[in-house]
């Protein structure tokens, strides 16, 4: 647990780090094979014991052992992360927080972050906006980095939906195989 609170810290400085270098076009991504599933279990890692996720229950849907994307495995980590924490955040103790992956077609995959809680439209059509928050002061970079990231340096597109009855999916889209 302690191992597992100390990586967290330490991603959250590098994170903030890699913001400025990423807003400033100054970050060069390192991309290679990433297997999906073990990203899941790195991913689970970190977040089963995280704060955030107390009292819910993350939900990792199986992926294939030999499926893998063509990204930047730190980037992709840190804005699933983001997805993550901000799902669980919403959740009430007890909520499910379920992370997928899909492949959409012979070009793109999705990989996505459910949970139960409905965002208020007033939210939705602000909420890749740089330091909105409904959390308070001091947060609102979460979703921002999310799209920035995703957009500008995976080669790929981040959305989501919220609606009554469904709840909330965030996700990102990215190229499966290596693109010029």
């Amino acid at each position: 647990m302690i191992n597992t609170g100390a990586n967290s810290m330490v991603m959250e400085i590098d994170s903030q780090k890699e913001l400025v270098a990423i807003e400033s076009n100054e970050l060069v991504p390192k991309f290679a094979e990433v297997n999906i599933a073990e990203l899941f279990q790195t991913i689970e890692a970190i977040y089963k014991n995280h704060a955030v996720a107390k009292g819910k229950h993350l939900i990792i849907r199986p992926v294939d052992p030999q499926l893998s994307v063509h990204t930047d495995a730190i980037l992709l980590g840190r804005v699933l992360g983001n997805m993550i924490k901000n799902a669980c955040e919403a959740s009430a103790p007890g909520e499910s927080v379920t992370i997928g992956f899909d492949i959409l077609d012979d070009k793109e995959v999705r990989l996505s972050v459910h949970n139960p809680a409905v965002m208020p439209r007033e939210v939705q059509l602000q909420i890749f906006q740089r330091s909105f928050s409904t959390k308070g002061e001091g947060r609102g970079l979460g979703t921002y980095s999310i799209k920035l990231i995703t957009e500008r340096y995976l080669k790929g597109s981040a959305g989501f939906t919220s609606n009554k009855g469904e709840g909330t999916f965030f996700y990102v889209s990215l190229p499966l195989a290596a693109t010029g």
